[in-house]
């Protein structure tokens, strides 16, 4: 059942981001719709950077985003680049619905954390 959610998800990326994410890493990456362009602008920022790196992976955790890459080899400066270029991708993030992309706010149930605007929030 599992690998079959897996699956699901790995046909949900953005192409561009699902060739990055080496086999061994698969199925562990989710990317909200709202949140797609988003990660997609992170890459094409990423990769002028090193336009070799690897996704290891891409999910919302308690209503935001997180970004893992392969760091283990690269240069210390390099890292850093990347690090700041998430750190602002994940910002905007934070601020835009997960759903539709439009400007949100973060919210909670008793078992959710989102980031939704006000026509998903409800």
């Amino acid at each position: 059942m599992k690998k079959a959610i897996y699956q699901i998800r790995d046909r949900e990326l953005p192409e561009q981001i699902a060739k990055r994410i080496p086999e061994e890493w698969s199925g562990g990456s989710f990317i909200p719709p709202g949140w797609r362009n988003i990660v997609c602008m992170l890459d094409d920022e990423l990769a002028e950077i090193d336009p070799n790196y690897e996704i290891h992976q891409v999910k919302e955790k308690f209503g935001t985003l997180r970004f893992y890459f392969d760091h283990v080899n690269m240069e210390d400066e390099k890292r850093e680049k990347f690090d700041e270029v998430i750190r602002k991708y994940e910002a905007i993030a934070d601020n835009a619905c997960e759903v539709c992309g439009q400007p949100g706010e973060r919210g909670a149930t008793q078992q959710l954390i989102f980031t939704r605007c006000k026509h998903h929030k409800e």
